[in-house]
């Protein structure tokens, strides 16, 4: 006997202030999940991935119920659509169907169609609402990401990478006070924090996606990026997760033994 297919109970359409590059890049960003949807989402491992998407062992909260599903995401970019499909565990059978096209060089118009199997026709306007209501969410921290994305790769591409050998930043008690401190020079931006007494700056931009460190919490020394937990040493700029990657360098900090003045200094190479 074959099972019925899995009855539409909701349809979700937003424009987003993103490009169909960025929103394209999101989609086959399966890393990002249990980071930026970490209301939503509480680990995951990757099974197989390309460029016809990705498939991955999901957990979700709460943590403590042990829940875990495995999702299949196909993308076909020549029709501006992707699937993503529940093959196992909670809503096993059910599809999100998600259509985009471009409207504006930094806006693309979506259209989330959603197919969940076993559901009553008198409890399909709830359950629709549910989807619609978590994918409201979804979405507005995905837009929040991709807009930060971009601009962090609009002033890579309008950043000159030359400037003075030093920025002055303040006296050493003012510095001391204010830290953390973000200070944008040379197209860059740093922050300075201070570790066991001793001021440290660091490159505000994570190398795996320049995802925004200049507000993540310090802890033992460490920043984590808030997009994919990409984990990082302030003390060597080197990871801190085994993931390989390491900060961009930042300007020596130097303290005028006579002033007590703060400056951000850059070597004759410019590092």
């Amino acid at each position: 006997m074959r099972s019925e297919p899995p009855a539409r109970v909701g349809v979700y359409r937003r424009v987003v202030g993103a490009s169909l590059e960025r929103v394209w890049e999101n989609v086959l960003d399966w890393e990002h999940l249990p980071w930026l949807h970490h209301s939503s989402f509480r680990a995951i491992e990757r099974v197989d991935s390309g460029a016809w998407g990705w498939r991955a062992r999901v957990g979700l909260h709460p943590a403590e119920a042990q829940r875990e599903i495995l999702l299949e995401l196909i993308i076909d970019r020549a029709k501006g659509e992707y699937t993503a499909r529940t093959l196992e565990g909670v809503g096993a059978g059910s599809e999100i169907r998600t259509r985009l096209e471009p409207r504006q060089p930094q806006a693309t118009a979506i259209e989330v169609e959603f197919r969940v199997p076993g559901v009553e026709p008198a409890a399909a306007d709830a359950v629709g609402a549910a989807y619609i209501a978590l994918y409201t969410r979804l979405w507005d921290e995905d837009e929040s990401m991709m807009r930060g994305r971009e601009a962090a790769l609009s002033r890579r591409r309008s950043g000159s990478g030359v400037g003075p050998e030093a920025v002055e930043v303040g006296s050493l008690q003012e510095v001391r006070a204010r830290a953390p401190i973000v200070v944008e020079a040379r197209g860059r931006s740093y922050r300075i924090v201070e570790l066991d007494d001793h001021l440290v700056a660091h490159a505000t931009d994570c190398p795996h996606m320049l995802g925004p460190l200049a507000e993540a919490a310090v802890e033992d020394g460490c920043v984590r990026c808030p997009w994919h937990g990409y984990r990082f040493d302030l003390r060597t700029g080197l990871s801190a997760d085994g993931r390989g990657l390491r900060l961009a360098p930042a300007p020596e900090l130097r303290v005028d033994s006579g002033t007590g003045t703060v400056r951000l200094c850059w070597n004759a190479s410019g590092s």
